[in-house]
């Protein structure tokens, strides 16, 4: 039963919704490349070199606030074009598991937990003690772009997984 659930989703997925997900994940991954950009800017403009532990303490917030929106924002708007029937094909209402702005917490929390340990013990590990601005910029807007896309198809995946019944889409 567990793997004709999995192979219902995932031929939803790659199938009749894997564009619909895929171009909501591109459009989060450029929104969260450009907010991360502008906080590096922000944070960080005027110094020509930072600190690894403080691409580390910055970690916190980047994750959470990145994964929050990630998974809050395309959340709601799919909700609202599957009430007015504008994803072809899709039905016009999905019951969510909970509610988003639940979800989209307990999504960046979790996120944000694997992230900090993530760049604590990886960071030190295979960076210098300092990174150039240039290459922090760089860096922060790849991080933003892959962790919006990646919590932007979770969360979308999910939403279209309905609330565990038998996937017939």
């Amino acid at each position: 039963m567990a793997l004709d659930r999995r192979l219902e989703v995932h031929e939803a997925m790659t199938g009749r919704y894997g564009r619909y997900i895929l171009t909501e994940a591109t459009v989060s991954a450029v929104i969260n490349a450009v907010l991360s950009i502008l906080f590096v800017v922000a944070l960080f403009l005027g110094e020509r070199e930072v600190a690894v532990r403080a691409l580390i303490a910055d970690a916190l917030p980047q994750s959470f606030m990145v994964a929050l929106m990630a998974a809050l924002v395309p959340t709601l708007l799919t909700q609202r074009r599957l009430r007015r029937g504008s994803i072809p094909g899709a039905p016009r209402f999905l019951p969510p598991r909970r509610h988003p702005l639940v979800g989209a917490l307990l999504t960046a929390l979790g996120v944000t937990a694997v992230a900090f340990v993530a760049h604590r013990l990886l960071l030190p590990a295979l960076l210098p003690a300092t990174l150039p601005f240039a290459t922090l910029l760089a860096g922060k807007a790849v991080y933003g772009a892959l962790l919006g896309a990646g919590v932007t198809a979770f969360a979308l995946r999910r939403l279209f997984a309905g609330d565990g019944a038998p996937l017939k889409i």
